[in-house]
């Protein structure tokens, strides 16, 4: 009787090897759950940083068409008016060369949950200018006589895994109409 060799893996080979492959599968894991985390927060902060800068834009053009007796901030409301053709007369100069202003404009916090920037019009009708914005905040350089407004944003909201990202933009906004 002739005893053939037999070609094959031990049992000490074989449970070697699936250590090693089970070691890099879960780095590759490890490394695409990383990559997937990272990539929800950035799109995140990305998204919030969006709706600040919605939120500055809407309220910066408001703000520089105000003149300084036609506006007022106090803590995270802002009330001004805007040029408007008061007379119907086609534009916004009075008789006198004066500015006709129009309605009431006012920025606020307000909506579903109380994280949207809300423009409400002289006409009542309101209109959502940005989300997830939890603070909102006007200083004026001189109450009397303002000829700055310095506006912070901040929005804020959850990622999928429970951490909570906040993004704040400030700017400060010169208003260019006399009284």
């Amino acid at each position: 009787m002739v005893l053939r060799s037999r070609r094959g893996f031990t049992l000490v080979e074989v449970m070697m090897s699936t250590v090693i492959m089970m070691v890099v599968v879960s780095t590759i894991y490890l490394m695409l759950t990383a990559g997937r985390v990272s990539w929800q927060t950035n799109s995140l902060k990305l998204s919030l940083r969006s709706e600040c800068v919605k939120a500055l834009r809407e309220m910066d053009v408001a703000i520089r068409e105000a003149s300084p007796g036609q506006l007022f901030a106090s803590g995270g409301v802002l009330v001004c008016r805007i040029p408007g053709d008061g007379d119907n007369d086609g534009d916004a100069i009075d008789p006198t060369g004066g500015v006709e202003w129009g309605a009431l404009l006012q920025f606020s916090l307000g909506g579903t949950d109380g994280e949207q920037l809300i423009r409400t019009d002289g006409l009542g009708s309101n209109r959502i200018v940005a989300n997830h914005i939890t603070g909102l905040q006007f200083a004026v350089d001189d109450p009397g006589d303002p000829g700055e407004v310095a506006v912070t944003v901040t929005a804020s909201d959850t990622t999928p895994s429970g951490f909570v990202l906040m993004e704040t933009l400030e700017r400060t906004i010169s208003l260019r109409n006399e009284g």
